[in-house]
């Protein structure tokens, strides 16, 4: 794609000149710069080629103010209630709309008969809670091939009850390297 952006604009006549917008940087410098100028053009819906996002943009790139205080001084989260944590590494993205974030959440998990005790269910993007649902009922998933589903989705409204978790961390609770992106806490 890369290349046939370039051949689209020589095509046109123009003589491809190169702006640099900075020089004389380390390489790591260099990756912060470029990191930042993607994210840039991507905010003002400029279509770039980049089959990658810039390095360390999931953890450093363009983010609310709300999400740096949160991501440096979260507060660490002592959760009482019985909850289901959703890691939502995959499928999160920033700027995503409240129902974009509740359709993620509700996903088609792998889930037993705890399921029954969850109250509440946490959407988790890098250790902080993005938002918490009131769990008020489980679907199970239609799998044609199988006999009986193994993944279920929840329905559920937002708990205002417990805002207070939100932007909070529970990193603490997630093991390293495990792939289920489901956790109970106290059911």
């Amino acid at each position: 794609a890369k290349l046939d952006r370039i051949r689209e604009i020589q095509a046109r006549g123009d003589d491809g000149q190169d702006m640099i917008h900075r020089h004389g940087l380390t390489e790591n410098e260099a990756f912060e710069v470029e990191a930042a100028l993607i994210d840039l053009a991507k905010w003002l819906g400029i279509k770039l080629t980049n089959i990658v996002k810039g390095h360390h943009s999931s953890d450093r790139g363009r983010m609310t103010a709300q999400e740096v205080i949160a991501q440096y001084d979260a507060p660490v989260l002592d959760i009482q209630e019985p909850v289901m944590l959703v890691i939502l590494n995959r499928n999160y993205q920033r700027g995503m709309t409240a129902d974009q974030l509740y359709e993620i959440t509700q996903g088609n998990w792998v889930v037993g008969t705890r399921r029954n005790q969850v109250q509440y269910v946490l959407a988790v993007y890098d250790g902080l809670v993005r938002e918490v649902y009131s769990a008020q009922s489980w679907l199970p998933v239609k799998d044609k091939k199988a006999k009986t589903s193994k993944r279920w989705r929840f329905t559920g409204t937002i708990a205002t009850e417990l805002q207070h978790y939100v932007g909070g961390s529970v990193a603490h609770y997630i093991t390293q390297g495990s792939q289920n992106p489901v956790r109970y806490l106290n059911c």
